[in-house]
């Protein structure tokens, strides 16, 4: 373990951003879905049980076809990106999993793994969600 102050306080913030984003994230795609958007980067990327949405407006109309959800996240785990891409912003790579219910139907298995990144604000680079329930299908991004 590296016993380095800036790498434990590097972590530190990882953690407490991972915290704070995935709820705020989760509140607005159960409850406020045409605000959900706005928290990804010009270019970012969704991808949804394979199929992918790119920049901002298509990610925007893509979750607004989506069925009303429900979120509940069991497990969350955050580790910041240190590479020389990343200079001078704080990025973090967040993986969580949990259920979640699809109009209001009973709980199905959910993963997501993201990428924020923080320069002025945080902002969403790219999420890959996971969902397992097949009936679902007809619901996923084309």
């Amino acid at each position: 373990m590296n016993s380095d102050p800036a790498v434990k306080k590097l972590f530190e913030e990882c953690n407490r951003t991972a915290q704070k984003f995935t709820s705020l994230y989760y509140q607005a795609f159960d409850k406020r879905r045409h605000d959900l958007g706005a928290m990804y980067l010009d270019n970012g990327l969704l991808v949804w049980n394979g199929n992918g949405a790119s920049g901002r407006d298509q990610i925007q109309s893509a979750v607004l076809q989506l069925p009303t959800t429900n979120h509940r996240l069991n497990t969350l785990d955050a580790q910041p990106i240190i590479d020389e891409t990343t200079v001078g912003q704080a990025t973090f790579c967040i993986t969580c999993g949990g259920t979640v219910k699809y109009n209001g139907h009973e709980d199905f298995l959910h993963n997501c793994v993201g990428e924020i990144r923080r320069s002025i604000a945080l902002k969403v680079v790219k999420t890959l969600f996971q969902h397992r329930w097949e009936p679902y299908i007809s619901y996923i991004i084309k």
